[in-house]
């Protein structure tokens, strides 16, 4: 994906909860349409976007970043 919004290969598309911007040094959305690091640096709080759908219908949840997140802790 090299943080493109949606990247296409192997018949699969992706995004991420942020991306940098192609034309400025900055985070922007993607899944995530706000987010807030703690005061502290050791962790954030992302709100996701709700018009966000898997092919079948099924909204993206939490639940779905939750399942990504354990999948690469446990790699």
């Amino acid at each position: 994906g090299g943080g493109n919004a949606a990247a296409a290969g192997g018949g699969l598309v992706w995004g991420n909860l942020v991306r940098m911007a192609v034309d400025k040094l900055e985070w922007e959305p993607d899944h995530a349409k706000e987010w807030q690091i703690a005061a502290d640096k050791k962790s954030m709080k992302l709100v996701l976007r709700d018009d966000i759908k898997y092919h079948s219908g099924r909204p993206f949840t939490t639940k779905d970043v939750a399942f990504n997140l354990d999948q690469l802790k446990n790699d």
